[in-house]
């Protein structure tokens, strides 16, 4: 729990340096670029990783942030 706040912490401290930036991630198919904005998706995310009152809700929001954060790193 811990480690999800600062990260929360670390991502609005981001943002709020530079509000007309935003985080983007681009997943490649077979026949198409997707560029996903994780300027909405990600405040949700992490919302749900804290207050969700659903174990099954909370893992698989979780397990999102973990593979966000994966994409992010390996840029």
């Amino acid at each position: 729990m811990r480690h999800i706040a600062i990260f929360y912490c670390c991502f609005h401290r981001l943002t709020a340096l530079n509000p007309s930036r935003s985080l983007n991630v681009d997943l490649p198919f077979s026949d198409v670029l997707v560029s996903v904005s994780l300027d909405d998706l990600l405040p949700r995310v992490l919302h749900l990783c804290k207050e969700s009152a659903d174990r099954k809700t909370r893992v698989a929001a979780c397990e999102a942030l973990n593979s966000i954060v994966l994409m992010i790193i390996g840029r």
